[in-house]
């Protein structure tokens, strides 16, 4: 990743993984039920919730920032 990239984009990225890796890999191999069609599913679900996460605090940081 490069420095010039949005701190919102970084952080909501790092979320993102960080759920896929909890949510997708996981939780679903301690039940024994790991499907590696859903662990190549999560991979782009769990990025674009990441990057919603990501712009969500920001605007909420943005608006706190303005009060």
């Amino acid at each position: 990743m490069t420095d010039s990239m949005k701190p919102w984009i970084k952080t909501g990225l790092i979320w993102g993984a960080f759920m896929y890796i909890a949510m997708s890999i996981v939780f679903p191999f301690i039940d024994g039920e790991l499907d590696w069609i859903e662990v190549l599913i999560g991979i782009p679900f769990w990025a674009a919730c990441g990057l919603i996460y990501g712009y969500i605090v920001r605007r909420r940081d943005v608006r706190k920032t303005n009060e």
